[in-house]
């Protein structure tokens, strides 16, 4: 067992013996404290050794749409983290993709599977329900659809193309007009997750490789006969691990991040050890594990230097980057993630539409790279890096580069992402710079 291991197993056992403690209250902490802790326990630039799935179970799950930055996710973690390392991982299955929080799709260590289709279960349910309705579609279709499914994928893998024409003609109807209204086209992706969630089939990204959005199909060995956790479970679960990782945090920012009513959070914080406390400059009431709160002092100023990608959960799960910035740039103007070109200040953002550049506890710039000067662009806030960190950012950029042209192949970040968009977001941050 690694040391990240060690630090995720007393938590998951605390929960035998905490049932409905009061929460204990605390006194006012400041912001820079809680950063330190964030930063430690997402252990930035300080897993080295570890490998992915340790890094995935020690700092938590990590969103993948289809580009590069699950990979450097995981990289400013263990700058050692090669892909090869991590595409390795989910070859042997010790690492999977799955259908996690809000829905979204996460790389996991493969122990959490159930939990996160459970949980991904939960939240579709009424949605999936409501969907069937609009368009006519009996529950007993999907059924039969899923059993034909599952013949077609135990004769091998395939992906949702390759099942699809493998299945007998007439298995899959259209949803026509009414379908396209709700975004379902055919009865067919029901199907899938219904088998997903159920553990009888798992995806796997074709060619092992995390920058694709295309999933192979396969049957698990052995198939579970039982499968899945009460949602009840699921949230306490799901609330503890969100604490152990990212807290202190608000009730909030854990439901906006799990995508459940911030009822659920508070139900499942009576069955945990936990106290409050006021983050000055950022929340009134915000949450920690009992176990967490000496470490607001005993944990020391970070030196780390990383290279983020987008969304990382360092800096966007406490109510987006603005607790992770010097106030002084809050009135900064900055693209928007998925906000097509929108913008908003610093203060204001959710979800940036920039790669972050962290020095010690603080976001200190962005960085993109842009393919036509084959350049990694930043842009620092003030015009320059901070004191004393140029030559070490100077050597952990050229690392990136490296990394970028030699070992990943690219640089985009989502599956629709293109050489154009980083090109025209790295001419963004040199006019911000500028």
């Amino acid at each position: 067992m690694d040391d990240g291991e060690a630090r995720v197993r007393p938590i998951a056992l605390a929960i035998g013996y905490c049932r409905a403690m009061p929460v204990a209250t605390s006194p006012a902490v400041s912001l820079e404290q809680v950063r330190r802790l964030w930063c430690y326990k997402q252990r930035i630039a300080n897993a080295k050794g570890t490998g992915p799935r340790a890094v995935l179970a020690s700092t938590g799950w990590a969103r993948t749409l289809g580009g590069i930055d699950v990979y450097l996710s995981l990289r400013s973690r263990n700058n050692g983290m090669t892909k090869t390392m991590v595409d390795g991982d989910v070859a042997n299955g010790n690492i999977r993709v799955v259908p996690a929080v809000r829905g979204c799709i996460y790389l996991a260590p493969s122990d959490d599977a159930e939990l996160l289709l459970s949980l991904a279960r939960e939240l579709a349910h009424k949605k999936t329900a409501r969907d069937l309705d609009k368009t006519g579609v009996r529950q007993g279709e999907v059924d039969e659809l899923a059993k034909a499914i599952a013949r077609v994928v135990a004769t091998g893998p395939k992906t949702t193309a390759e099942v699809r024409k493998a299945l007998p003609k007439g298995s899959i109807r259209s949803l026509g007009d009414i379908g396209k209204k709700v975004g379902l086209s055919s009865p067919l992706p029901v199907a899938l997750r219904q088998l997903e969630f159920s553990g009888k089939l798992v995806r796997t990204p074709i060619a092992d490789s995390l920058d694709t959005e295309v999933y192979r199909w396969s049957v698990p060995k052995p198939v579970p006969r039982r499968f899945g956790l009460k949602p009840v479970d699921c949230y306490q679960q799901v609330t503890e691990r969100f604490l152990n990782w990212f807290g202190p945090a608000t009730v909030k920012h854990m439901a906006d991040w799990i995508g459940v009513p911030q009822r659920a959070i508070k139900q499942a914080l009576e069955q945990l050890p936990t106290r409050e406390l006021t983050i000055e400059g950022h929340a009134k009431q915000a949450v920690l594990l009992d176990q967490d709160y000496a470490l607001l002092t005993d944990v020391p100023a970070p030196k780390h230097i990383a290279f983020l990608p987008f969304g990382d959960n360092v800096i966007h799960l406490h109510g987006g980057p603005a607790a992770m910035i010097d106030p002084a740039y809050h009135d900064l103007e900055v693209r928007v993630w998925g906000g097509r070109g929108r913008r908003t200040t610093i203060g204001t953002c959710n979800h940036l539409g920039y790669r972050s550049i962290l020095v010690g506890d603080k976001v200190v710039g962005f960085w993109e790279y842009d393919p036509q000067a084959d350049e990694v662009v930043t842009c620092y806030f003030g015009g320059s890096p901070p004191r004393g960190s140029k030559t070490a950012l100077k050597r952990a950029l050229d690392e990136l580069h490296t990394a970028i042209c030699h070992e990943l192949g690219h640089a985009r970040s989502f599956s629709l992402d293109t050489d154009d968009g980083l090109h025209q977001r790295a001419n963004e941050l040199r006019k911000l710079g500028g």
